[in-house]
């Protein structure tokens, strides 16, 4: 069931110039952890499948203000120009989105033709509809983008036929009729890889083999963003999977799907497929302590999964459910014991101040860090992000003012009615303090991770607590 990567044809008899832009992260994103835009590169090669002559400028790796994206528009000249903003990688803060808006006021001088897609977008348009040259995609962008892409004519009546899109007529922000379709995730061709300079990235390649989640974090932007979870084919991700080896030489790849392990069965079916094609390739993927077993872990272990991530959050099952995870601390232990007794490496994150934890519960989250004793221990403050039902309740009404939107905030930024801040960090810090004294690597900011050794990187037993992004592939070594 052989998958395609994308081949150019005509776009209604003519070949269409697209640039697609990944926008710059703010701060720009440290080499170090800096993974190929794989999102960006899904909905570009769909735009490539469809015949345009497509080319994509990563602004976040070549740590470009705009002075190379202008050289860009001026000898490309594309037709029309797609911006995926925080889209399925979530890198973004405040910062980044003001940066956004200077590449649109870039990219209008150059083109009158402009989609912009993700979360940000789509909950805050004001923000980002400084004329009527732009228009918002509402989630998925591929069916409308393949619409638009087509229109002969870029007006308000013109934009108003395509389905799901936001976009600004006579001053006023329009919406056109809710998109109810969704693309078939099997007819998405294989990220082409060739847009972008592989090379200049991590050695960690990655994929993207499903979307949405089973889940309803309140804290999480996915279920309210790509809604119901959908998957691939088993025999098409590993198809994706022998393409990166074959063609890209890659020892490392990483489901960065929100949830990879929502279908225990279907992992399995992946996990079979690798052994039978006999394919050595070393695999990590994002998952939950919920919807893994013994079994699928030992079959995962044995198709070349090193390491996995679950959410863990709290220690505490009444924030767990006010955070409505369909977790518990029972659960979650269960789930990383497993993971490790089948040779996974395990990282765990946690949220140091979900709404309301009281002193006592606060303690429960730091002892059951220790306790669970997970490879990497990534700590988090609560996040702000567009689309997530708890941010909401704290932003105020969907499509006002963008409020301060953070990802990696080093300190707390809500509140609780039971602890103080400044006593919660303190505690924070006391955790932090007894994990590298028995043994843990502290990585306070993405720099540190340049100054760990080649052997800390390989060595499987290697053991970090990070403030900050983590860095993948570290210890997956066969």
């Amino acid at each position: 069931m052989a998958q395609r990567v994308a081949e150019q044809g005509p776009v209604n008899g003519s070949l269409m110039k697209v640039l697609l832009i990944n926008p710059p992260n703010s701060p720009f994103t440290a080499k170090e952890l800096l993974i190929e835009p794989i999102d960006v590169l899904t909905v570009a090669s769909y735009v490539k499948m469809l015949g345009a002559d497509v080319t994509l400028h990563d602004m976040d790796h070549l740590a470009d203000r705009g002075e190379l994206l202008a050289s860009s528009l001026r000898e490309i000249e594309p037709d029309i120009v797609v911006i995926p903003f925080d889209y399925h990688i979530p890198l973004y803060t405040t910062d980044a989105a003001d940066a956004l808006v200077e590449v649109l006021f870039i990219v209008r001088q150059h083109c009158q033709k402009i989609v912009l897609g993700g979360r940000p977008a789509q909950t805050f348009p004001a923000k980002f509809l400084i004329d009527e040259s732009i228009v918002i995609i509402k989630g998925e962008m591929e069916l409308a983008l393949k619409e638009l892409i087509a229109l002969k004519d870029w007006d308000a009546t013109s934009i108003s036929t395509v389905k799901g899109v936001i976009f600004k007529q006579n001053g006023a922000i329009t919406r056109s009729e809710e998109r109810k379709e969704l693309i078939d995730l099997n007819a998405l061709p294989i990220p082409d890889r060739s847009l972008v300079e592989i090379n200049d990235y991590i050695d960690v390649h990655s994929i993207l083999s499903s979307r949405g989640c089973v889940e309803k974090c309140s804290f999480c932007p996915v279920h309210g963003f790509w809604g119901r979870w959908r998957k691939r084919n088993p025999e098409l991700v590993v198809d994706e999977i022998q393409y990166l080896v074959k063609n890209f030489a890659a020892t490392k790849v990483l489901f960065l799907d929100d949830h990879a392990t929502a279908d225990k069965r279907r992992m399995q079916q992946i996990c079979e497929e690798i052994l039978r094609r006999k394919i050595s390739v070393t695999l990590g993927c994002l998952g939950t302590a919920t919807s893994v077993d013994k079994k699928t872990l030992d079959l995962m272990f044995q198709a070349g999964f090193r390491w996995i991530h679950f959410g863990a959050e709290s220690g505490s099952d009444r924030i767990l459910a006010l955070l409505q995870k369909r977790l518990t601390v029972a659960k979650l232990s269960e789930g990383v014991t497993l993971a490790k007794e089948a040779g996974l490496r395990v990282r765990t994150s946690w949220i140091m101040d979900p709404p309301d934890i009281t002193p006592e519960e606060l303690e429960q989250t730091l002892n059951l860090i220790t306790q669970t004793d997970s490879h990497e221990v990534r700590i988090h403050f609560l996040a702000m992000r567009a689309c997530a039902p708890l941010a909401s309740s704290f932003n105020g009404m969907p499509g006002a003012e963008l409020p301060p939107q953070y990802l990696h905030s080093d300190s707390p930024r809500v509140e609780s009615s039971a602890i103080s801040s400044i006593r919660l960090k303190s505690e924070v810090d006391k955790a932090i303090l007894r994990l590298r004294q028995s043994g843990y690597l502290l990585i306070s900011k993405p720099d540190d991770w340049g100054l760990l050794s080649e052997s800390s990187l390989r060595d499987r037993k290697t053991k970090f607590i990070s403030l900050c992004p983590g860095k993948y592939g570290v210890g997956w070594e066969i």
